[in-house]
């Protein structure tokens, strides 16, 4: 786990702090998928479909555990992991309880009575989250990327064992249910070795003013809740929850590998951008170095999964999972600009102008909850094509917004080649998904 790394790492601070932020990601991330996928030939598509019902509504107190008070505390100079604490440990009160009375009209929502049961159940994890958040955030705050490391790798190796153990003798969807608990569990032991007992002190210092920026990033967080976890709502909803686990394991294979390696490269800068007072000149020549060799690597990690689907699909899943073949290059292909544009949020956080992005977030919700309640009446694929499409107008959209908030970095040629070549291609494995439906 606390491997050296080789020198020629160690020799470059911030190659150094990115390779153990994507070793830990990496791993877990690894990790997670492949065992979700030994599991996943255990249980029906219906199970892993309930299971993504319990996850969206953890997903929903996700968004708003933390007020906004992670990237605000990064940003601040002072330590403030005991407000935080006592901030989620209130929202994650009023939240359960919330759920904990309303888990029967849940179910009768999704119509599975079963989600009356497992949904109280699942949400115990909200308590555990209160508790490793804050000195989550702190060890990103100090960079302390090689305890987070073990962290990532920590939680889904027990999440994996456990369900892996639980579905081989029968437990069906409880196994995902009791998998993630014990992943939550797992991680608050270890962080409990490290820190021992966090105390709650009843005083709020200093919230207001992290507050400023973090009521932004709430509000961007909630609305952008609608753009990307909404897909899960409407689908098991209006399709069925066979369909929604159908396309929910096609967008994890999908996302297997840009979601381990971007998000962090992005965060790691983050941090460091949060480190260096505005240093223009670090700032772009990392903003042009991420951008064209994310671009790059994911245009050709699409066309890959377009050609290796029909063959890898089977050999994972099996034959009862056959309907991800269709779907799951459309939703690889959506990871291309969504990710060539993480590092523009982070950007705006440190500039100071990341409230320009609330309209956007609230036209991207409204668009994106309208146009999948249309598609979802049409299956699976056509919600996956419209997802893509979306995907890059409000990519664009992102971008348009992002050069005329700053003049730091410039858009250049090479970032347009790679937005023409998306689009091109994006049409194309539509249209080809379309016509085999």
């Amino acid at each position: 786990m606390t491997a050296k790394l080789p020198r020629w790492l160690t020799q470059n601070r911030l190659l150094h702090l990115i390779s153990w932020n994507v070793f830990g990601q990496l791993g877990g991330k690894i990790l997670y998928p492949v065992f979700q996928i030994v599991i996943a030939r255990l249980l029906a598509p219906e199970d892993y479909g309930v299971f993504m019902i319990c996850f969206l509504i953890y997903s929903f107190y996700s968004i708003i555990k933390d007020l906004g008070l992670t990237d605000s505390i990064i940003v601040s100079r002072e330590k403030n992991s005991d407000i935080q604490l006592l901030v989620q440990l209130l929202t994650a009160t009023i939240f359960y309880l919330l759920i904990y009375f309303s888990a029967e009209y849940i179910a009768a929502i999704f119509n599975k009575p079963e989600l009356g049961r497992l949904v109280p159940v699942f949400m115990l994890a909200v308590f555990l989250a209160a508790y490793i958040d804050p000195i989550y955030t702190q060890y990103l705050k100090q960079q302390k990327f090689r305890l987070l490391a073990i962290r990532n790798i920590l939680m889904p190796l027990t999440m994996g064992l456990t369900g892996v153990v639980l579905a081989y003798n029968g437990y069906g969807v409880d196994s995902l249910v009791y998998s993630f608990l014990a992943g939550h569990f797992a991680v608050a032991v270890l962080f409990f070795y490290k820190e021992g007992i966090m105390p709650v002190r009843w005083r709020f210092a200093g919230l207001g003013e992290l507050l400023v920026l973090g009521k932004h990033l709430l509000f961007q967080r909630f609305l952008g809740f609608f753009s990307n976890q909404s897909d899960v709502a409407i689908i098991g909803k209006f399709v069925g929850a066979a369909e929604l686990g159908i396309y929910r394991i096609a967008l994890q294979i999908a996302l297997l590998a840009p979601q381990a390696l971007f998000p962090n490269v992005s965060q790691v800068l983050f941090t460091e951008f949060a480190k260096s007072d505005q240093n223009n000149e670090l700032i772009v020549k990392n903003y042009r170095r991420y951008s064209l060799v994310a671009g790059g690597l994911l245009l050709l990690y699409t066309v890959s999964m377009y050609f290796a689907a029909p063959y890898l699909i089977p050999l994972l899943l099996g034959s009862k999972w056959q309907e991800v073949i269709l779907i799951i290059p459309i939703l690889a292909h959506s990871t291309v600009t969504g990710n060539i544009t993480l590092i523009n949020m982070e950007i705006a956080k440190i500039v100071g102008f990341s409230r320009h992005y609330s309209t956007y977030a609230v036209v991207r919700a409204a668009v994106t909850v309208v146009a999948l309640i249309v598609a979802a009446q049409y299956g699976i694929t056509v919600v996956a094509v419209v997802y893509l499409f979306l995907t890059l107008l409000f990519t664009l959209t992102n971008e348009v917004i992002f050069y005329i908030s700053q003049d730091i970095v410039s858009l250049e040629s090479s970032k347009v080649a790679i937005y023409v070549i998306a689009f091109v291609w994006a049409i194309f494995i539509s249209w080809d998904a379309l016509l085999k439906t």
